[in-house]
């Protein structure tokens, strides 16, 4: 297995100054990391319907704080964002899980909303009568199936999150790296994504 993703979830000072540095962070993702090898199926959204059968019991039990361990791909944010974990690792068999979600945490660090983010993912740009920083997911959602994606977005907004893993975050992309990074990149900007919010 592989580290995914590594992000402390909840903004309180104490915690934030607990944070891993980017060196750390950087270190634990190269040292834990495996190469990739060859599957028959790519995984890059959650095929399970039922996932969150189980924030009921979570609640029941108190679930909060501590280390969040999970597996796969967007679902855990859901978890994450229910448990508020002081600290979450994403495991995966697949080395193109741990790109995708550097990809995720690239997006989140560079969009201060949530219409950015999902513009950003979804290569659809945001007009002057965009939904604010204060507008529902539904809102959200609904202006941007209303928008198509196009390549001039894709390329404007896949840059920039290349540059924040590779500048900020210290990241080095190598080439099977980078063929992963655009296959993740290039997946969450298709019309078919929209399906996985809709």
């Amino acid at each position: 297995m592989m580290i995914a993703a590594v992000t402390a979830a909840t903004q309180t000072t104490a915690v934030r100054s607990e944070r891993l540095s980017t060196a750390e962070f950087t270190r634990l993702i190269n040292d834990f990391s495996e190469e990739g090898g060859y599957f028959f199926s790519d995984n890059l959204t959650s095929n399970e319907d039922s996932y969150l059968t189980v924030v009921d019991k979570m609640r029941q039990l108190g679930a909060k704080g501590g280390a969040y361990i999970g597996v796969g791909p967007e679902q855990n944010f859901t978890y994450i964002a229910k448990v508020r974990p002081r600290i979450a690792f994403i495991v995966d068999i697949r080395r193109q899980a741990m790109i995708q979600h550097l990809m995720y945490k690239a997006i989140f660090d560079l969009s201060p909303t949530p219409a950015e983010f999902l513009s950003r993912l979804l290569s659809r740009p945001l007009k002057a009568n965009a939904p604010g920083p204060k507008s529902s997911i539904n809102e959200i959602v609904a202006y941007l199936s209303a928008i198509p994606g196009d390549e001039g977005t894709y390329t404007t907004t896949s840059r920039p999150s290349a540059r924040r893993l590779r500048g900020i975050m210290d990241f080095r992309l190598r080439r099977r790296t980078w063929k992963a990074w655009n296959m993740c990149t290039g997946a969450s900007a298709s019309r078919a994504s929209m399906s996985v919010l809709t």
